[in-house]
C-alpha cells in the first residue's frame, strides 16, 4: 500500500497525509500528479517558470524529482513474467505495463538466435532463450517503447 504525504513548507517537521490506499506505485504517482494541480505558486516562482510547467518546476526547485516525457520509459515495467510462443509470428510474446496500460511485445526467432547462436528452432528452446536473456530483452523493449508509442512492438535483430 502507498500513501501520499505532504510537507506544507520547508519548516514543517511532520508531513500531512493527503492520500492513502493506493495499491500500486502507478496509482500513487497518478494521485500525486492530480494533487500537484491544486498547488498555488508564489509570484516569485511564477516569474521563473514558463511553458505551462510551473508546478513541476516549482517542485523541482524545492528538491522534489518530477517525471517528464523523457522519463516515460522508466514507467514501463514487466510485472507479469508470462511469455508465450506465437507460432504464426515465430516469436515469443510478453507484456509490459505503463500505469494501467498493457503493451504487447514480440521477440522474433531471429533476434533470439542472435542472442543465443546455438538456438534450436522449437518452442521449448525459444522460450528458454527468452528466459536466459530476459534482461537484454526487457532493455530492448524499453528502448523501443521510448522511441514511439504504438499498439504492439516487434523486437528484431536490429534491436539487440
Amino acid at each position: 500500500m502507498f500513501k501520499i504525504l505532504e510537507l506544507k513548507n520547508t519548516e514543517s517537521t511532520l508531513p500531512a497525509e493527503v492520500g492513502y490506499g493506493y495499491n500500486t506505485r502507478e496509482q500513487a504517482l497518478a494521485a500525486v500528479k492530480k494533487h500537484l494541480t491544486t498547488f498555488k505558486i508564489s509570484d516569485e516562482i511564477q516569474k521563473e517558470t514558463t511553458g505551462g510547467c510551473g508546478i513541476l518546476r516549482a517542485c523541482e526547485s524545492a528538491g522534489f524529482p518530477v517525471s517528464t516525457e523523457e522519463d516515460a520509459a522508466a514507467m514501463l515495467n514487466f510485472p507479469n513474467q508470462s511469455r508465450v510462443f506465437d507460432q504464426t509470428r515465430r516469436a515469443v510474446r510478453f507484456w509490459g505495463h505503463d500505469s494501467a496500460m498493457e503493451w504487447s511485445f514480440f521477440v522474433t526467432e531471429d533476434a533470439l538466435k542472435r542472442l543465443q547462436p546455438s538456438l534450436e528452432h522449437n518452442e521449448e528452446s525459444l522460450l528458454l532463450a527468452f528466459d536466459t536473456h530476459w534482461a537484454a530483452i526487457h532493455a530492448a523493449a524499453m528502448r523501443a517503447y521510448e522511441r514511439k508509442r504504438k499498439g504492439s512492438y516487434e523486437l528484431a535483430v536490429a534491436d539487440f
